[in-house]
């Protein structure tokens, strides 16, 4: 497993000492000195042999916990013997809400292809244009099947690029309108939506808070679901 580190905590803390008095920023230093004594930064795996600890119903709380029904979730609910994984990537990161990113490319024979574009094709259609920028797909047959979350991101299937009877399969999930994460760095450009835009400044967000002004004061409202796997 990959760890990043992040910024350091020291100058948020000075900041609040600054605007929100000794009392007031001694209490908010010391949670701060708690959760930088745990932290352990940007986790990211790639190995695919754990894939159930980190998607499906066995999955740990924090990861990708899943219904123990196939038909509910786009992403393969275990890797099955036929399943050739050419790729798999996860990343967790927690700053103050949890951001997950996935892809995992799998190439299947040809009677098992067929078995999965059909269960991918059984997904309702959702409609996610214009949903962080987002104007479609490189292939424009893509995707295969997506779930479409205007607060949270996407989880979705494509045909991978340039090669035949494969799959890739993506999730994006994240809080607040953004994702603290570079997504461009874990996720191949090929595989994410066209336009689309999560950094902190995108167009999204900030149409967001010009409709709704007063958030910005009183926090994000508790839209969408905390788990990717439950929708």
């Amino acid at each position: 497993m990959e760890q990043k580190n992040r910024l350091p905590l020291w100058a948020v803390a000075a900041l609040v000492l600054v605007l929100c008095g000794s009392f007031t920023g001694c209490t908010f230093l010391a949670a701060l000195g708690l959760m930088a004594a745990t932290d352990t930064g940007v986790e990211v795996y790639e190995d695919c042999a754990e894939y159930s600890r980190f998607i499906g119903p066995r999955a740990e709380n924090r990861f990708i916990r899943t219904a123990r029904e196939q038909d509910s979730f786009i992403f393969p609910l275990e890797i099955r013997q036929e399943m050739e994984v050419q790729a798999f990537k996860l990343v967790y990161y927690d700053p103050w809400d949890p951001q997950w990113l996935c892809y995992l490319t799998v190439e299947y024979p040809q009677a098992a292809y067929e078995a999965e574009l059909d269960r991918l094709a059984a997904f309702p259609r959702e409609d996610y244009a214009g949903i962080y920028s987002v104007t479609g797909f490189a292939d424009p047959e893509d995707p295969l099947a997506i779930d479409a979350d205007d607060y949270m991101g996407f989880v979705y299937a494509i045909r991978t690029p340039d090669r035949s009877r494969s799959v890739t399969y993506v999730l994006i999930w994240f809080h607040n309108y953004f994702m603290d994460l570079d997504y461009n760095a874990y996720i191949p450009a090929p595989y994410l939506p066209l336009g689309f835009d999560a950094s902190p400044a995108n167009p999204y967000r900030q149409a967001y808070w010009e409709a709704h002004p007063i958030d910005q004061t009183h926090g994000n409202p508790a839209q969408g679901d905390t788990d990717p796997g439950q929708k």
